[in-house]
């Protein structure tokens, strides 16, 4: 064999070893860098005027899901989060919100009425500067944020009651601030 053979075979062989290994991990999961670190505070009005800040739920554990009317994956989603709302919204330790990113308040009104309204609350990103700071890259994503402020968890896709079990139900269980 020609040298150039040599390698062009030893070239094809690792490309296909290397795709055979990329098809073994999921691909919607893209490591967020800001686990682990304090969320990126903001502050955000709901759909009737009130402004919340992030700040102000220090020492709650809180869920934030980016989500948009255009976004059916998102339409899949909600059932779950509407009972994840009504079997921990009660809870004085636990706060949860929608954020609409980047979508139109009227279509977000109608999408909420067909789906079943909100229990909780829902904050406008309609220029998706909140997204940014999250490092959103496509919606449904959702965080969870322990009691001292920390990212511990980033969902990229539907929440699911596997969701509930393994992420948020152990971050409730931590009565103490972690940082």
């Amino acid at each position: 064999m020609r040298p150039w053979q040599v390698v062009t075979g030893l070239a094809v062989a690792a490309l296909l070893v290397l795709f055979a290994f990329g098809l073994r991990g999921n691909p919607r999961f893209i490591p967020s860098p800001l686990v682990g670190k304090t969320a990126p505070a903001f502050e955000a009005e709901t759909f009737d005027g009130k402004t919340i800040r992030l700040d102000d739920l220090k020492g709650k554990v809180v869920m934030v899901n980016f989500w948009a009317t255009w976004c059916q994956e998102c339409r899949v989603e909600h059932p779950m989060l509407e009972k994840i709302a009504a079997d921990y919204g009660g809870r004085a330790d636990f706060a949860m919100m929608g954020i609409l990113y980047q979508d139109k308040v009227e279509k977000a009104r109608r999408y909420l009425q067909e789906t079943g309204g909100a229990r909780y609350p829902h904050l406008l990103d309609l220029r998706g500067r909140i997204g940014i700071d999250y490092g959103v890259y496509g919606v449904p994503e959702t965080f969870v944020i322990d009691r001292a402020g920390v990212i511990r968890h980033k969902q990229a896709g539907a929440v699911t009651q596997e969701f509930v079990a393994k992420v948020l139900e152990p971050v409730l269980k931590e009565k103490t601030v972690s940082r």
